[in-house]
């Protein structure tokens, strides 16, 4: 049975239909993420899922007792509350389990020859399975794992949540949400404010789980790594495929392509079906080409699929002379006190793209205003080519004015010849029609992220420093500025926590990490696993002094590093398995799998949509593919039980 089901599900914002019979099911166990361009109905279906706001059309339907956890992309705590006092509101529904368990035990010692009722040997059996399917005497671990892991720990626990920034407050909100228990968990753009090592942790934790849960990402590494199927909201409609988001986009692929094929054979007939009706009408066969005209006026019409606009980026300059763009020697940066790093030396040359990566609080964009000149460093030299012109976007956005609208603010920064000659570059940053007459404050993130983007690629610039410029961008737009960059000649700074987008856009990676920083010659991915190569010892012998210590909690960071100390996840205790049902069970699962894989991209096969016997056929398979995962994954659930 379906933990939600969502039937024919409209929703509209005065004129605007946002979602047109939409219907959705989902089952224990899936790993469903939501994708779609910005403002197209996902955090709206969201709210209607968890009852912050009712469809105007169609039904919804939960399981009995459903507990549902939802973090949305603004938490809302006490502000008077400490990190520590809201983290800890996530065990309170455990921690009355347990004192319900406590009572059971005292009633069944004290009763006479210690045997209960038939109604109380059931109540109490309820309380117990639940808490230990809910691991509740692990809570306390697996909360102080998730604090420290998302960098919320030493002073920053006693720290009211007033105080903290949006970031950390997204942070606590994983943190407590990770360490609940739940059936269903909802998370809207979860990565927005997590460094890579967050995301990470989070791609780690949400599997771990082994729960069900619902998440809008644009992030597609995150989204490949994390999901079992991918729904995407396009013009009000749903669209499901099983996978990860890899294999919905090749999957979406293929059927674009045969609606395109369709549409063209449906031109070509209707082109020759006229030009017969238009010959023949007043000749000898006008009666033919009159019933072909009626058969055409009946006949369903077949539309070609509708490329939706996205923006059209096209960075000016980068063609410098000088060979040296940048050079650091034994840089140092602090902030108050604390040293980020320290003796920092690297090059940069002409047509290089950077990427800088770090924790939180590495020093990031310390660094990015340092090289700017905005902020001194605290040691050490830095110099840049003369007369060269660099281009910024800042993470907080904060050069652009609230109280301009969206023309007055481009003309203010870019100043063109006349406020019409500045709507063509807005329109291809879609920015049309009355949109330019907006203000600033009036903006979603991702209209100030394209706002932004449209102001900078306006001037020509030698060199881009780019801060988090995709944090608010959904696919299609960091698509479109990642082959922007591609194609620029000029060379870049980018801070990013978009693994799929460093891949693709830099060259060379600096990794800041207090006295483990270190600049790498390729892209985040390669770089991350040399780097785990190398830091392996240094990290075996802080697990062995940290033994030695006892596992205490409060073991200092790495010398230097200025972090909070990252935990992994503890590994879990071995298991007595049996191994050989264990690999036929899993073995089995992966076949089925990769059938079920074929069978929804033959879905959109011609010869298949084509034909609805052989589209019964295939969705008759498919159904009876899912009802096998769901018995085989409730076997391979069964044999890891027994075994721990």
């Amino acid at each position: 049975m379906a933990l939600l089901a969502l039937s024919n599900i409209e929703k509209s914002f005065g004129p605007l239909t946002v979602l047109k019979g939409l219907s959705l099911s989902l089952e224990r166990g899936d790993r469903l993420c939501l994708i779609g361009r910005n403002g197209c109905g996902k955090t709206t279906l969201l709210n209607i899922i968890t009852g912050r706001e009712e469809p105007d059309r169609g039904e919804k339907h939960f399981a009995r007792d459903i507990r549902l956890a939802w973090l949305d992309q603004k938490p809302d705590f006490g502000p008077d509350r400490t990190v520590l006092e809201e983290a800890r509101r996530a065990l309170a529904d455990l921690e009355d389990l347990e004192r319900r368990l406590v009572e059971w035990h005292h009633t069944i010692a004290t009763a006479p020859n210690h045997e209960l009722s038939g109604a109380e040997r059931a109540a109490f059996a309820r309380d117990e399975a639940a808490f230990a399917a809910a691991a509740g005497s692990d809570r306390e671990r697996r909360l102080t794992i998730a604090l420290e892991t998302l960098g919320l720990s030493g002073e920053l626990l006693s720290r009211p949540c007033g105080q903290l920034s949006g970031g950390e407050l997204t942070r606590l909100a994983l943190a407590r949400f990770m360490a609940s228990p739940f059936d269903v968990l909802i998370l809207d753009e979860p990565t927005n404010h997590l460094d890579i090592l967050g995301i990470e942790w989070l791609q780690t934790a949400l599997l771990e789980t082994a729960k069900t849960f619902v998440v809008v990402s644009h992030d597609r590494a995150f989204l490949d790594a994390v999901a079992s199927k991918v729904a995407e909201i396009e013009d009000g409609k749903l669209t499901v495929v099983s996978g990860n988001y890899t294999q919905f986009s090749a999957v979406k692929a293929e059927r674009l392509k045969a609606l395109q094929r369709e549409a063209d054979l449906e031109a070509r007939f209707l082109a020759d079906e006229m030009e017969f009706i238009r010959r023949y009408m007043a000749g000898q066969r006008s009666r033919e080409a009159k019933g072909r005209l009626k058969r055409l006026a009946r006949r369903k019409k077949i539309e070609a699929p509708v490329t939706q606009r996205t923006l059209a980026v096209k960075f000016k300059g980068g063609k410098t002379h000088a060979d040296v763009v940048l050079s650091v020697s034994d840089l140092s940066v602090k902030a108050g006190d604390r040293t980020l790093f320290a003796n920092l030396s690297f090059e940069l040359t002409r047509g290089e793209k950077l990427a800088i990566v770090g924790a939180n609080g590495a020093g990031k964009t310390t660094l990015a205003r340092v090289l700017l000149g905005e902020l001194p460093a605290a040691g050490g030299r830095l110099r840049l080519a003369p007369q060269l012109k660099t281009g910024t976007f800042t993470q907080d956005l904060r050069h652009l004015r609230d109280d301009r609208t969206v023309l007055e603010e481009y003309a203010r920064l870019v100043n063109p010849p006349n406020l019409n000659v500045a709507r063509g570059p807005l329109g291809a940053f879609l920015f049309s029609g009355s949109r330019v007459e907006q203000r600033v404050e009036n903006l979603s993130g991702g209209e100030r992220a394209r706002l932004a983007l449209c102001i900078l690629v306006a001037k020509e610039n030698d060199v881009l420093v780019l801060d988090e410029p995709t944090n608010h961008l959904d696919i299609p737009s960091r698509l479109a500025l990642e082959e922007a960059l591609e194609r620029y000649p000029g060379t870049c700074l980018i801070i990013s926590h978009d693994r799929r987008f460093l891949d693709r856009v830099t060259t060379r990676t600096l990794w800041l990490d207090g006295p483990y920083t270190k600049v790498y010659g390729s892209s985040y991915s390669e770089a991350r696993a040399q780097r785990e190569i190398e830091l392996a010892p240094a990290r075996a012998s802080e697990m062995a002094a940290t033994a030695r210590g006892g596992g205490n909690r409060g073991a200092s960071p790495r010398p230097g590093s200025g972090e909070p100390r990252r935990v992994a996840p503890a590994l879990p205790k071995p298991r007595k398995l049996n191994e050989y049902k264990l690999n036929a069970i899993e073995t089995r699962i992966a076949e089925l799998e990769e059938k079920r894989q074929l069978l929804n991209a033959r879905l959109y096969d011609e010869d298949v949509f084509r034909d609805g016997r052989k589209v019964r056929e295939v969705s008759a398979e498919l159904d009876e593919i899912e009802k096998q995962l769901l018995q085989l994954n409730k076997e391979w659930e069964a044999v890891i039980d027994a075994g721990s």
